[in-house]
């Protein structure tokens, strides 16, 4: 089962083929593909499933019935958690760089990729790469 890349909301398209999608340049997507996983976009689309809590808005209701539902999925999954307000969902302590489990999922978190996280220097990207690769996510 691919691991699954799980962001807060697309504001401009409710498809979930369209979430955390490496296009535009520099959307939170791109950042994560390119910049964070060092990947080509081919590579990222076909090696993740990806989706968002919510579409347009946020809400955190809608967002942990989202989780909850992603946590009763049967089998094992990866599952990379992308902002404290996701993590929040899953029932999670926000520790960036952290593994954890819920629900016997073993979850991973990041901060949103957002370029607009003040969270992502120059010296944190090598880190949370070095991060995703010993997880076996990359």
């Amino acid at each position: 089962m691919k691991p699954l890349l799980v962001g807060e909301l697309n504001p401009r398209e409710e498809d979930d083929h369209y979430a955390l999608y490496p296009l535009p340049p520099g959307s939170a997507g791109d950042r994560l593909c390119s910049l964070i996983m060092g990947l080509h976009p081919r590579d990222y689309l076909q090696r993740f499933d990806r989706l968002n809590l919510c579409h347009r808005l946020w809400s955190g209701p809608v967002a942990r019935v989202e989780a909850d539902h992603i946590l009763a999925e049967p089998g094992e999954r990866r599952i990379l958690l992308l902002g404290r307000k996701v993590a929040v969902a899953f029932g999670c302590d926000y520790r960036p760089l952290s593994a954890q489990e819920v629900g016997g999922k073993a979850l991973y978190l990041l901060p949103h990729p957002s370029g607009a996280n003040r969270w992502w220097t120059r010296r944190r990207v090598p880190l949370a790469r070095a991060f995703l690769r010993k997880a076996g996510l990359i």
